[in-house]
């Protein structure tokens, strides 16, 4: 067929019936080209292209009624007025896929019916006023109030998605939006099995296969497989939809249901979690943090070393949070000027010091203190100097002067025994005395004579 009457045209070349095939492999390397289980269908391409451009209705092939002699009689007379198409009866293999125009014949056959659908006009920018913002819908504690005999998932589900399942089982419309691994097939999963359980029908489309196959690996593994039915896949035919629908037909339903004394038990264990993370998130009132953030800062500084004083820990312990903050500010005020000090603050010259606080008058006194003592210094190493000149003994710290002024004190004592020893008592007294002398002549033994 040509695009003008012209023969200056190159021709185009179209099938007119596409009978599906399949390779089967043999022994070896070889394959067998087999006829698949599919019906034949017509070039809906062309179908359309026909319609569109010539205004002609290329018609419908029944393959069980109608032989393809027969179809081809019927698509010359139609381009009888076409002098230069013809039809030939040539075969050709090739891969053809028509799924996304499916969809499009789809669309066009039901165009006036998607106009006025209200979600067709929400996803255009055009949502009706019944349409609401569900992120607040069913929060947790409104789904902790379901009953588990409600409930008919499969799988296990954290508070978004039992929100997500809540929000349509009661017939409302929403968009599931999450990066991979975030449990979307996981949702959908709980999603059918609880409207399966509610007597409905669940239509699941996926653009891509593996999609699909997810979730039907996963409803496979439940022993659910028998409840679907697998359409417009590329695997499936009509001899499989029927194997399915009867596999699904002869299955008997399990009435069995989870014993009481189990739901109300779940429903117990429930409570009691909902009462440990209100507690846990409930704020302390003295310094209005809660346990679940006293626990994360305790945790961070696990490996700081516990200071063990009991009058610093009954002053923590009667803190509050406006006494506590300015604790903490000291604190990190402290740690930056240790920051500054760039060496231990035991190291450091004011170390021990219990100045609390100072001004222009207090440095002056402490500048005069320092000179005063320098003074005193000076002299100091003056008399060492006489010392060692007239004695030549070297003194070498303040130590070293106080015990030979010790020394040189005993020496300059007079030492005679009393006059009158007249008791016993007076005797013990001497000689104490007596020990106490040498006790302190001991003392200067360090001394070189």
């Amino acid at each position: 067929w040509y695009e003008s009457p012209s023969h200056s045209q190159k021709p185009n070349k179209s099938p007119l019936v596409l009978l599906p095939v399949k390779l089967v492999p043999k022994k070896g390397f070889s394959f067998n080209l087999e006829i698949s289980d599919e019906d034949p269908i017509i070039n809906l391409s062309l179908q359309k292209r026909l319609k569109d451009t010539f205004n002609m209705a290329l018609p419908e092939f029944d393959f069980e009624e109608q032989g393809l002699s027969s179809y081809f009689e019927e698509i010359q007379n139609l381009i009888s007025e076409k002098n230069t198409w013809k039809v030939k009866e040539d075969i050709y293999l090739a891969h053809l896929n028509f799924a996304n125009f499916v969809m499009f014949k789809d669309i066009e056959k039901y165009t006036d019916a998607y106009k006025g659908h209200s979600l067709i006009k929400a996803l255009c920018g055009k949502p009706d006023p019944s349409f609401r913002d569900y992120s607040t819908f069913a929060e947790g504690k409104e789904i902790d109030k379901i009953l588990p005999q409600s409930v008919f998932q499969v799988l296990d589900a954290d508070s978004s998605q039992q929100q997500t399942i809540e929000i349509i089982k009661n017939n409302n419309n929403l968009v599931l939006q999450g990066p991979p691994g975030t449990g979307k097939s996981q949702t959908i999963v709980n999603l059918i099995t609880e409207l399966l359980a509610d007597g409905k029908k669940v239509l699941f489309v996926c653009e891509k296969m593996a999609a699909l196959e997810v979730v039907c690996d996963r409803l496979k593994d439940l022993d659910l497989d028998d409840f679907c039915l697998q359409l417009h896949s590329r695997n499936s035919n009509k001899k499989d939809v029927y194997s399915q629908m009867e596999k699904s037909f002869k299955r008997g339903l399990d009435k069995g249901a989870p014993k009481q004394d189990k739901l109300d038990q779940l429903v117990d264990v429930r409570k009691k979690l909902n009462e440990y993370r209100e507690k846990l998130h409930k704020p302390i009132k003295k310094i209005n943090k809660t346990f679940f953030n006293v626990l994360g800062e305790l945790n961070s500084v696990k490996n700081v070393m516990h200071i063990e004083d009991k009058r610093l820990q009954d002053k923590v312990k009667s803190l509050d949070f406006q006494s506590y903050k300015e604790a903490k500010s000291s604190l990190e005020k402290l740690e930056l000027q240790i920051d500054d000090m760039r060496h231990s603050p035991l190291e450091h010259l004011f170390h021990g010091a219990l100045i609390d606080e100072t001004d222009d008058l207090h440095q002056q006194k402490v500048k005069k203190t320092f000179n005063d003592c320098v003074d005193v210094v000076d002299r100091l190493h003056k008399s060492f100097d006489d010392f060692k000149e007239k004695t030549n003994i070297k003194l070498d710290s303040v130590r070293d002067a106080t015990g030979y002024s010790l020394l040189l004190e005993h020496l300059l004592k007079k030492h005679s025994l009393p006059e009158k020893i007249g008791t016993m008592f007076k005797r013990v007294d001497y000689l104490k005395s007596i020990k106490n002398e040498i006790s302190n002549i001991k003392r200067l033994q360090f001394l070189k004579s």
